[in-house]
């Protein structure tokens, strides 16, 4: 059907896996220097101020790549949980014996999680997607 090619082009991770191949890549890269560094360190003598500031660089570097893996691993799990719904939601669709055209109770406390209105309607779904609509 043609929402399952939409879905998986709205879901579609592969940049995100990209991404923290790329860090992942880094990291190794700085666990090396690190590894250069204290051998080197252990070898001769280095002045320690300078062997100081550059582990501490080390660590800064290693931590930037760390946060943006652990981001990018957040993402990849909320678009998990968002395509579980996603499915969950179809398969309840598909289940129905006949189309719907009246409120379906059940399917509605599904997919909205809850239904703010201000100056505008906003609808909050269970996938996190958000939705405004004006007040006519």
């Amino acid at each position: 059907m043609g929402y399952e090619v939409i879905l998986e082009e709205l879901l579609d991770t592969t940049k995100l896996e990209k991404k923290a191949a790329t860090i992942q890549n880094e990291m190794e890269i700085v666990e090396e220097l690190f590894r250069k560094m204290v051998y080197e360190n252990s070898r001769k003598a280095m002045d320690q101020k300078e062997y100081s500031k550059k582990y501490n660089e080390l660590v800064e570097r290693y931590k930037k790549a760390q946060d943006e893996l652990n981001e990018i691993e957040e993402k990849q799990q909320e678009n998990k949980v968002r395509k579980d719904s996603i499915d969950t939601f179809i398969d309840r669709l598909e289940s129905q014996d006949t189309i719907l055209i009246d409120f379906d109770e059940a399917l509605w406390t599904s997919t909205v999680d809850k239904v703010v209105i201000e100056d505008d309607i906003t609808f909050y779904f269970r996938d996190g997607t958000k939705i405004k609509q004006e007040i006519l």
